[in-house]
């Protein structure tokens, strides 16, 4: 028990100096049978999302603005009270920009043009509402993702015919929307 002891205060002394990975190690080295057990586990876990804390302000610092909302929401799933980790994730909110695929929207308009308005009324609300965090990949972006899916898939792919493979996945989302039982000219 005296050497567990030791191994409990190493760990909380590492964890207050900011080495977080010697409180982990040290913590993980303390049996469950100890009575400190549980004050380990919290070491460690503190240790732990202090780790994934320091990684999401390296991202936020850099401007990699998904990669700090993943980390920092990843710490949120397990503490909601971490440091300002809710702050944070507003800040990366703020400055995420996202990707939407291509605007589909199925009316009950029989008229092509008024359709064509229709979802170009849909895109410039989303514009107007999303600003520049929004960005609408089109319809013809989408065939090119995919005339590049289907170039993935030939025999004779090679590294430069795969230049511009790099554009896949760019989407974080597709829409579809639906206008039924309104006018057109009528205020959705």
């Amino acid at each position: 028990d005296r050497c567990h002891g030791i191994l409990l205060a190493h760990g909380e002394e590492h964890l207050m100096n900011g080495d977080f990975e010697k409180a982990m190690m040290v913590t993980s080295e303390i049996p469950p049978s100890y009575a400190g057990y549980e004050r380990a586990q919290q070491i460690s876990q503190l240790a732990r999302l202090s780790v994934l804390y320091e990684l999401a302000e390296k991202s936020r610092s850099q401007g990699e603005w998904s990669d700090a909302y993943a980390g920092y929401a990843a710490i949120r799933e397990e503490d909601n009270n971490f440091r300002d980790v809710k702050l944070k994730l507003d800040e990366c909110l703020a400055h995420l920009r996202i990707s939407l695929a291509y605007v589909q929207v199925k009316s009950n308009v029989g008229d092509q043009s008024l359709h064509r308005r229709a979802e170009s009324l849909v895109r410039e609300s989303l514009k107007s509402l999303m600003g520049e965090r929004l960005q609408i990949l089109e319809r013809t972006d989408l065939e090119g993702l995919l005339e590049q899916h289907r170039l993935q898939m030939q025999a004779t792919f090679d590294e430069e015919s795969g230049a511009s493979v790099g554009l896949l996945e760019r989407a974080s989302f597709f829409l579809t929307a639906e206008w039924t039982g309104l006018n057109f000219f009528e205020t959705p």
